[in-house]
């Protein structure tokens, strides 16, 4: 359904927020709920799902887990998923820990921890895990 509009109306309401019948303004949606432009309601998000705060536009997976092509995924260990919103292109990995790429969720414990970085391999290290010096 589509949110009203009147002289008394900023507009239809931009993504993350709602305007009931009777309501001059848009209200933002509360956390775990969100809406697309010019709704008159909130949806909850799917399971695993949340928002970033009240009012916003879209759903990510919450901390622990990571969008994975189109469904959330536990993280695997070895990564920081602490914060909602992680995706499989942005995994952070922690220090002690490689993965080939940012297309990949396999996430290895480095032979040579101290060579693996959260951004890479360590200076004069390099290759699969950071194990070539």
């Amino acid at each position: 359904t589509s949110g009203l509009t009147s002289a008394n109306c900023s507009g239809p309401c931009r993504p993350g927020t709602y305007s009931l019948r009777g309501f001059v303004q848009c209200r933002d949606c509360d956390v775990g709920k969100s809406s697309g432009y010019g709704q008159d309601a909130c949806v909850r998000c799917d399971d695993d799902m949340t928002t970033v705060g009240e009012g916003s536009p879209e759903c990510v997976c919450v901390p622990g887990m990571f969008l994975d092509d189109t469904k959330c995924t536990r993280c695997p260990d070895g990564t920081d998923c602490t914060k909602p919103g992680s995706t499989l292109s942005e995994l952070k990995i922690r220090a002690g820990f490689w993965r080939s790429g940012n297309r990949s969720s396999l996430v290895l414990q480095c032979p040579f921890e101290t060579a693996c970085t959260p951004k890479g391999c360590l200076q004069g290290n390099q290759g699969v895990m950071c194990a070539v010096c």
